[in-house]
């Protein structure tokens, strides 16, 4: 085929004879439909974008593929919407433009059908990203791949923004999200540093993978919501904020699957670990679960509420630190003890505590640690608490004549109470009283009937 009249990238037309570049406005590599379905050409997707802004919006759509060489830099125009039409657009430069910006104005678009790519820069949290919103933007990616060879995908920093959907994969914060910005359903990967990194900001149905890094990182006084954080790095999700995370999850191969450092409060999380913690409980987690398959399946150091921990390995179920609290939960391991509280102290109350292994404990704890328990089930063990354990959980008899009162008692290690006073101290006056208007009280009964 003679094509020897055109140069690489142009767009061809075939006379019957020969093949030739196309020219005037009949044809082009990018077009705008009007009302009757007719296209008009332009020869780059910028040229289209404005001239759909100048006639008050409107959907560009690409008919090839394009790859810019230039220092060329997309700016996005409110209204204007780009139709990929499964093709792909490609900034291939090796300077700092960023191949989609907004810096200037309110922008509101949909990107849809295709790829973009941003390749040969380098790795920078500002420049050589796929995409560098700093006004406020609502951008939906319907359908699109965003790929970056070096540096970021998609930087937001524009208060108020949203950006709903896409697919982004990079070696370096696939996508960095400021303050006061809401994301949603979006897929991230990060092959060197997080996937997702988020400031003050609001996050629903997001997963982050990264294999160099977090998966999900949410800082500030951020808040997530049935978020997915995975690592084969480092921690899978990491919510290191003021705000809360509710049903989210966190998975790692080397390190904690869920952090839960926030002090806004975790609900209904769930993290898995094949090495370490599966969940870290550093201020208060609610209805959370944390699963491991070597090391411990959660440690708490505040308040644990409604919980499972469990160790298929050799850790244990749950490890209490700095006078942390269990209420209401099931600790359970395999071949290790159920619950243990270190040094630093803690306390048990009203839950499950099972072993695999009848050796060993279902309350393990460190020597002069402050520790209490009470009110649990233990199962599986044939010793059920360490015997250095001295709980300091203390109780009120309930023995009439003595219920205010109080007479001396002890719970032994395996949690027996036997009382420690005399047979005559328990001969006191109130206690006498009490006995005499019992009895009389009998006597009056018995009488009247």
């Amino acid at each position: 085929v003679d094509i020897s009249g055109a140069s690489n990238g142009d767009v061809l037309k075939f006379n019957g004879t020969t093949w030739s570049a196309a020219v005037g406005g009949s044809y082009g590599k990018v077009g705008i439909a009007n009302n009757d379905g007719f296209y008009t050409y332009y020869s780059t997707l910028q040229a289209a974008i404005d001239a759909a802004d100048l006639s008050g919006g409107g959907t560009v759509e690409l008919f090839t593929d394009i790859e810019e060489t230039g220092a060329v830099e997309i700016v996005l125009k409110d209204g204007v919407n780009i139709n990929l039409n499964g093709h792909t657009y490609t900034l291939n430069v090796a300077t700092a433009e960023n191949a989609f910006v907004n810096d200037v104005a309110v922008v509101e678009c949909t990107i849809f059908n295709g790829t973009i790519k941003r390749i040969g820069g380098t790795a920078n949290l500002a420049s050589s990203l796929c995409f560098d919103l700093q006004s406020q933007t609502k951008i939906t990616f319907n359908g699109v791949n965003i790929i970056n060879d070096a540096s970021g995908c998609l930087r937001c920093i524009a208060a108020n923004s949203e950006i709903i959907g896409g697919n982004f994969s990079s070696p370096y914060y696939t996508v960095n999200i400021g303050n006061n910005i809401v994301i949603k359903n979006i897929y991230s990967y990060s092959s060197g540093s997080r996937a997702i990194f988020m400031g003050s900001s609001e996050m629903y149905n997001c997963t982050g993978h990264s294999d160099g890094h977090y998966g999900i990182e949410v800082a500030g006084s951020g808040n997530a919501y049935n978020c997915t954080g995975s690592s084969s790095a480092n921690i899978g999700f990491l919510a290191t904020s003021l705000g809360e995370f509710i049903h989210c999850i966190g998975q790692s191969d080397v390190n904690v699957g869920f952090a839960a450092d926030s002090t806004g409060g975790q609900i209904g999380c769930t993290g898995f670990s094949k090495t370490t913690y599966g969940i870290r409980g550093t201020y208060d987690i609610m209805n959370c679960n944390g699963y491991s398959e070597a090391g411990d399946g959660g440690i708490v150091y505040e308040t644990a509420t409604n919980c499972t921990f469990e160790s298929t390995g050799t850790g244990r179920g749950v490890y209490i630190s700095s006078e942390g609290y269990l209420y209401n939960c099931y600790a359970k391991s395999a071949v290790n003890d159920a619950a243990y509280i270190d040094a630093f102290g803690g306390h048990i109350f009203n839950s499950v505590l099972e072993v695999l292994t009848p050796a060993q404990y279902c309350i393990d704890v460190a020597a002069l640690s402050t520790h209490s328990f009470g009110q649990n089930t233990f199962k599986g063990a044939t010793i059920a608490v360490n015997p250095v354990a001295v709980n300091t959980q203390t109780n009120t008899t309930d023995s009439f004549g003595n219920l205010f009162l109080g007479v001396p008692f002890n719970i032994d290690n395996l949690l027996r109470v036997s009382y420690q006073g005399s047979f005559f101290g328990l001969l006191n006056p109130f206690g006498l009283l009490a006995g005499l208007i019992s009895i009389t009280m009998l006597i009056a009964h018995a009488g009247m009937w």
